[in-house]
């Protein structure tokens, strides 16, 4: 007698499904995953996974973008926008890392077989990660260290960029010290100079209207 499939409906379902699909990719790459084998770990039927994705690529983003909802970093208050930045790189490097030099080889084939480019990959991510950057960002804009005029997208994507080139380049997690130098050296002085350059703006349209 085959195994009896697990009864879940919902929510509970689908997260069931998209871990099983993560699992997948990780064990067999994007290539050689297949909705068959996201089936049969996931204890349920093709036609439950096809009523929600249409095909493996469809599976594979939105797994791509649970993984990364499930292990969203806290953001506890560690005073000022500095160590708050510190903490938060240093939260995805252990939470993520591993994963991320896991898939770099791996997405090769994803970006190969669809016409995502990886800048629109990033933005699906990032869309995972906003909220536990708004609320650091919120936070200083309380503390009075930052405009509340929103960053530049190009300016809040910087941090996560800088880590990601720095797992590429030398295909190991940095260490806290690392993310401490991108903090430092070039993400703090780039906020400070684009909130100097508000305030300057600021100050010319406040004379011009005298």
């Amino acid at each position: 007698m085959s195994e009896k499939k697990t009864r879940r409906r919902g929510e509970a379902l689908e997260h069931a499904i998209l871990d099983a699909a993560w699992e997948e990719v990780v064990v067999h790459g994007f290539q050689h995953y297949t909705v068959e084998g996201v089936v049969k770990r996931a204890k349920t039927s093709r036609s439950v996974v096809y009523r929600r994705w249409s095909n493996k690529i469809e599976l594979f983003e939105a797994a791509l973008l649970h993984y990364f909802q499930q292990n969203r970093p806290s953001v506890p208050d560690q005073g000022s926008l500095r160590d708050d930045l510190i903490n938060l790189l240093d939260q995805v490097c252990n939470m993520r890392g591993h994963m991320m030099m896991i898939l770099a080889s791996q997405l090769v084939d994803y970006y190969r077989e669809t016409s995502v480019r990886p800048a629109d990959l990033r933005e699906k991510i990032i869309l995972a990660s906003n909220s536990v950057l708004d609320r650091i960002l919120f936070r200083a804009v309380e503390r009075g260290e930052i405009s509340s005029q929103p960053l530049p997208a190009r300016l809040k994507h910087l941090p996560f960029d800088l880590l990601r080139s720095e797992f590429f380049m030398t295909w190991q997690q940095p260490d806290k010290s690392k993310i401490i130098e991108i903090v430092d050296m070039i993400v703090m002085p780039v906020i400070e100079y684009q909130q100097k350059l508000l305030m300057e703006e600021a100050m010319q349209t406040y004379a011009l209207s005298r």
